[in-house]
């Protein structure tokens, strides 16, 4: 189709059906554009003369046609038809009928007249059990956080603000602004998932760094720890932390702290173990409710005679009357950390030591009975001595 081509009427009537049955709705006169995929009203105009006349050559129906609808329903007859209508409307859209939709549908009366009848729209729509900006909100609310667990499940990970308006482009998602303005900020959307939040502040500075602990800590009116931390929607995460300075320990003295005010980093799980991190944490959950027999904390030298360091194990558990040794690799981007890994990780191998290894990755979009089963595959397929590279 091209612009001041002479098209046959034949051509014409042709290009008109594929328009009302790919947009399914019969179009105003504005509607009559190249754009749209139809050449301009005056062209039909002087082929077939008035819309009327168009659409009775198409053996259109005009009682369906609401332009040409002289039939006048009764007020129920006009609301029972609005709840039929909506309720198809439904299956295929998120939003209530729109004014502009009512004006171009082909059973529903003009919007005028629901105006006149009701005083408008919404009006109509609170008569037949819809409150229209509600209903509209808490769709675009469920959408959005449907698109967002989407967007989740696909990374793997907890989607971050770049990573949101990366793929609101490839029209994955809404835009970070969007989400902010209805949730408030993109870590309140993420705890409402039940995901947890990545934290801003990779790129603050160590100074910035101490300035958060120190306004935490005023905060809550005592000493912060990694759970406080990981809790607080404006610090970095305690990982970002330890990977700065080594431990929370050392940030709380360099921020002020007294020694009799900095307390000990571990949380406890409901059985009283005693966590170093929040993947510790987990991992130690997740075997307690299957029962597992483990150790904690086992000095290497305990195990491997010879061996003089200071190296422990994170978990010796017992299965089916084996003993298997647990380390979680849990920080990212710290060189010495991951020379401190591949140590543990040829010991192990060294030493025969069956070293069952977890990662970050590790711990990401599964659930709890996901990472039982992924730790009951490591020991079936005898995967140890696992090495990824985190940084």
């Amino acid at each position: 189709m091209g612009k001041g081509k002479v098209y046959t009427r034949e051509e014409l009537l042709e290009i008109l059906k594929k328009y009302i049955f790919d947009k399914g709705k019969i179009p105003k006169q504005t509607d009559f554009k190249f754009k749209n995929g139809l050449p301009s009203f005056s062209v039909y105009y002087k082929n077939f003369g008035s819309l009327k006349d168009i659409y009775t050559m198409l053996n259109i129906d005009e009682i369906n046609n609401k332009r040409f609808n002289k039939k006048t329903y009764t007020n129920n007859e006009l609301l029972n038809l609005l709840k039929e209508e909506t309720i198809k409307h439904l299956n295929n859209n998120l939003f209530l009928i729109t004014e502009e939709e009512f004006n171009n549908h082909l059973i529903l009366s003009h919007s005028s007249i629901y105006q006149r009848r009701f005083g408008g729209v919404v009006n109509s729509y609170k008569l037949i059990g819809y409150d229209y900006d509600k209903y509209n909100r808490k769709a675009l609310e469920i959408d959005m956080i449907f698109k967002f667990k989407q967007l989740e499940k696909e990374l793997r990970h907890t989607p971050n603000s770049r990573e949101i308006d990366k793929y609101s482009k490839l029209n994955k998602c809404y835009a970070t602004k969007t989400y902010s303005d209805h949730f408030g900020s993109i870590y309140k959307l993420q705890v409402l998932c039940g995901f947890i939040p990545t934290k801003m502040g990779i790129n603050r500075t160590e100074k910035e760094m101490i300035d958060d602990l120190i306004k935490l800590s005023e905060l809550i009116n005592d000493t912060p720890t990694s759970q406080d931390i990981d809790c607080c929607e404006f610090t970095c995460c305690s990982t970002h932390y330890f990977n700065k300075f080594g431990t929370l320990e050392n940030v709380l003295k360099l921020a002020g702290f007294p020694d009799d005010k900095i307390r000990k980093n571990y949380i406890l799980t409901k059985n009283g173990t005693k966590c170093y991190s929040k993947y510790e944490y987990r991992f130690a959950t997740v075997i307690e409710n299957n029962n597992i027999i483990f150790d904690k904390e086992i000095y290497y030298k305990d195990i491997i005679n010879g061996l003089d360091n200071r190296y422990k194990i994170d978990f010796i558990i017992t299965y089916y009357n084996k003993k298997f040794y647990i380390e979680i690799f849990g920080i990212e981007d710290n060189k010495n950390y991951d020379i401190k890994t591949k140590n543990k990780i040829n010991i192990c191998k060294e030493n025969n030591i069956p070293l069952i290894c977890f990662y970050p990755k590790d711990f990401w979009s599964i659930s709890n009975e996901e990472l039982f089963n992924l730790l009951i595959n490591k020991i079936n397929n005898s995967v140890f001595y696992e090495y990824k590279d985190i940084a």
